[in-house]
């Protein structure tokens, strides 16, 4: 897996505080993001509902907003009737 260095720097930094090994760490980073994608991927795009927020704690929130969602979903039918 290919890790920017800024990524690496922090995952280290982290790893230094906590006396924990890199690897762990960096297990620990990517599976808070493996959350967020796996959320975002099981939304229906058809159901505005069902695109949940994510919150990380510390670090922000993350969430589709209603007018890029509309615009994509506009674009996909435009797409949808040219073919």
């Amino acid at each position: 897996m290919i890790i920017q260095k800024r990524v690496k720097d922090l995952i280290k930094r982290i790893a230094n505080d906590h006396g924990l090994h890199e690897d762990d760490v960096q297990k620990m980073v990517y599976s808070y993001f493996g959350l967020l994608t796996k959320t975002m991927k099981d939304a229906e795009r058809d159901d505005m509902d069902s695109f949940k927020n994510v919150r990380f704690m510390y670090f922000g929130i993350f969430a589709v907003k209603r007018g890029r969602l509309k615009k994509l979903n506009e674009l996909r039918k435009k797409k949808n009737e040219n073919i």
